[in-house]
């Protein structure tokens, strides 16, 4: 079989080899074995995540191409390596969380693989290459959602199953589209393609994004699912959509435009539905339909949100599903113990850029490359975001519990590595170290004094299967009526 490989070496090989062949295999192996296989599971997870770090710092860029334009295109840059490093530390995060010790043991192999699958997204430069791995990604996230066999995660699965192949039915139309255009399916070609195909492809890569009114399947599977599996849905999963939706921002002005306004609309959506709901998982999930739309908002430095965001989030999750409890109403009355309390809060306030805590630095860079008109609606989203997560540090405690569980090993690696992050991404002006902490009390004031007691005062009708489907239809007629064909 013919091979043509461009501007890559060995090491190039190499890399797609450990990040992606490696884990298939691992994975193929750990469905064959009795036990778990947790210290497969974490030398792959490590190794990738160093070799992610390793080659952001030297500055590697490799380009692979096999058979030519019809074939696989990849690239390998810096910023597929800041997912790819992403990829590594939320999957490290949940291995050492001894709530997957909670799973079955056919979960791990799962994982395993779906790990392989997200890094193959990532460095994917074709958009063809990419469709398939989402694909494969969506059929192992089904199987983890459903894990518990339970009536609500049955059919969350199969909701999310529906729903993703919709918007990937749509995604292929735009490749197919795009490949009689140009008779190439490489990333490249993007830049040549009419409006149409363009809405193809974004529209489809916002359904797996959780973009906008196109991610409301994101509340039912994230909170119906296990925490171990909510964090990985949100810390990785939404994240095989919304990398080629940067790629495509960077490639494609009318991607860019359209891009921006899907981005700052659904940091508000997903902004109002967190503020009145009630179950605990519902509201975290609803904060990444809110959060995926700082990530798209400045593309040029997404990869960086995405980054911190993954983190966040999976401890946000993990954090959640040590409560007794998901009821807001029913946590309120009994409280929770102090060493539940504290990473969960440590968690917000990192979502809400807290200094320290890794938010604030990729906070101050993405609001510095906002344009005029979307800084004032995601300063909004960004105070309503302040605002919700100040139900989780006005949650009274309890006496008693055990400090050091708080020093847990998935505790402690969250909270270094956003520290860490924070370090990497420099420092900040006065001026920026005030914004967040106002910004904090001023969410805490406003939830005290119009929010607190205050649930379920929205509808959820556009979250049935149905509804998502046609929200999603209607925003490809809508991009075509603001935009024209």
């Amino acid at each position: 079989m013919e091979k043509i490989i461009s501007d890559a070496d060995l090491i190039g090989l190499l890399s797609v080899f450990l990040l992606v062949i490696l884990p298939f295999l691992a994975g193929v192996i750990l469905f064959s074995r009795s036990g778990s296989g947790k210290p497969v599971m974490f030398m792959i997870y490590l190794s990738s995540s160093i070799l992610a770090a390793s080659m952001l710092f030297s500055g590697h860029i490799f380009r692979i191409s096999l058979k030519g334009s019809f074939g696989v295109d990849l690239l390998l840059d810096q910023f597929a390596w800041t997912f790819v490093l992403m990829n590594g530390l939320v999957f490290l995060g949940v291995t050492l969380s001894r709530k997957s010790s909670s799973l079955p043991v056919i979960s791990f192999p799962l994982m395993v693989l779906l790990h392989g699958t997200a890094n193959a997204v990532f460095l994917s430069y074709d958009l063809f290459n990419i469709f398939v791995c989402i694909e494969l990604a969506t059929i192992l996230a089904f199987l983890l959602i459903r894990l518990g066999n339970k009536p609500r995660q049955v059919w969350s699965a199969v909701q999310y199953l529906i729903v993703g192949n919709v918007g990937m039915i749509l995604y292929l139309l735009g490749c197919l589209y795009a490949y009689t255009w140009s008779g190439s399916f490489s990333m490249e070609t993007v830049k040549e393609l009419p409006k149409l195909p363009i809405y193809l492809l974004v529209t489809g890569l916002s359904v797996k994004g959780g973009v906008f009114v196109m991610g409301l399947w994101l509340p039912e599977a994230h909170g119906e699912a296990e925490s171990a599996v909510s964090a990985l849905l949100s810390g990785v999963i939404i994240k095989i959509g919304i990398a080629p939706l940067l790629r495509l921002a960077h490639l494609s002005p009318a991607a860019f435009d359209l891009i921006s306004i899907l981005a700052a609309s659904g940091a508000i959506l997903g902004m109002i539905y967190a503020l009145f709901e009630v179950d605990l998982k519902k509201i975290i999930a609803y904060s990444s339909l809110s959060q995926t739309g700082f990530i798209l908002a400045v593309p040029h430095v997404g990869h960086l949100y995405a980054l911190a965001h993954g983190l966040f989030k999976a401890w946000f999750f993990l954090s959640a599903g040590d409560l007794d409890s998901r009821d807001m109403r029913v946590l309120n009355k009994q409280g929770i113990s102090k060493e539940k309390w504290i990473p969960l809060v440590i968690a917000s306030l990192a979502l809400s850029g807290l200094p320290g805590l890794g938010g604030l630095g990729i906070k101050s860079i993405m609001f510095r490359g906002l344009r005029e008109w979307q800084i004032p609606l995601m300063n909004l989203a960004a105070l309503g975001s302040c605002i919700y997560v100040s139900r989780f540090l006005f949650l009274p405690l309890t006496q008693g519990g055990k400090w050091r569980r708080v020093f847990s090993l998935s505790n402690v690696f969250f909270l270094v590595s956003i520290m860490i992050l924070e370090l990497f991404l420099g420092s900040a002006g006065w001026s920026q170290l005030l914004k967040p902490v106002l910004m904090i009390l001023a969410g805490m004031s406003l939830y005290r004094l119009f929010i607190h007691g205050r649930y379920g005062l929205l509808p959820k009708w556009q979250e049935e299967l149905v509804h998502i489907m046609g929200l999603s239809l209607l925003c490809i007629l809508g991009m075509i009526g603001v935009f024209g064909l």
